[in-house]
């Protein structure tokens, strides 16, 4: 009598089915299961680094009474900065800066004259310091009008509003770099380590300065300048950079 065996090949070459045995061989055990979609991301979650939160910058608002030496020649108004009915004089903050960004807003009167001192001593503000020009548009030329850096360096274009109209400039001082911006536009960009002379600027043209700009102080207070016609400030920020 002659045996008969069935031979079945199954989904899976190593799996036979012998007269109804099962024969596993030892593919299956060889076999690597492929992870599943929620180990995959829990290991993903594991590998990740958590990256710390950004500090806030901290920003110091100019107009207030804990920050500028005021006196009875300027007056704070609904946020706006002026002069009073016995206007006179520098208002100076009551701290020094060195690397610093500023943004301000000014608003000018007619053939009004003012400025914005920085890095300075108040003690000599005229030898001892220096000045973005701020007055009427069309008031002065050359390295007198609106964005010089007073005496030193023109703006590279014009770009003050008429009076009564406000303004917006920002100063970014860093080391000896010195950037001015005037209502949107770059007017200033300069080196000051490349005023090693005194009395004079890099172009050969003469200053007020009787030390070369570049010893003078990186580091001084912000001063606000009357010099005869109201001026308006409000929105004045400074930045203090690390």
């Amino acid at each position: 009598m002659k045996l008969r065996y069935n031979i079945i090949t199954s989904s899976c070459p190593s799996v036979l089915l012998v007269s109804g045995f099962l024969l596993l061989n030892s593919c299956s055990r060889q076999q690597t299961e492929e992870p599943s979609e929620a180990q995959t991301t829990e290991q993903t979650t594991e590998q990740t680094t958590e990256q710390p939160a950004e500090e806030p910058v901290e920003t110091i608002k100019l107009l207030t009474a804990d920050n500028l030496n005021l006196n009875k020649h300027w007056v704070i108004k609904d946020g706006v900065l002026s002069t009073s009915e016995t206007p006179g004089g520098i208002l100076w903050s009551k701290a020094a800066y060195g690397d610093f960004k500023i943004t301000l807003e000014y608003k000018t009167s007619e053939k009004c004259n003012s400025g914005l001192f920085f890095r300075t001593d108040p003690k000599n503000p005229v030898q001892g310091g220096f000045e973005i020009q701020i007055a009427s548009d069309g008031l002065y030329n050359g390295k007198h009008i609106v964005g010089s850096l007073y005496d030193a360096k023109e703006p590279t274009k014009s770009m003050a509003k008429p009076d009564g109209e406000w303004n917006t400039m920002s100063l970014t001082c860093k080391g000896a770099q010195i950037t001015v911006v005037l209502n949107g536009e770059q007017v200033n960009d300069l080196n000051i380590d490349d005023w090693d002379t005194a009395e004079k600027n890099p172009d050969g043209s003469k200053n007020k300065f009787k030390k070369a700009l570049k010893d003078m102080p990186r580091t001084g207070h912000f001063g606000l300048q009357y010099h005869g016609q109201p001026i308006f400030y409000r929105n004045i920020v400074i930045t203090p950079l690390g």
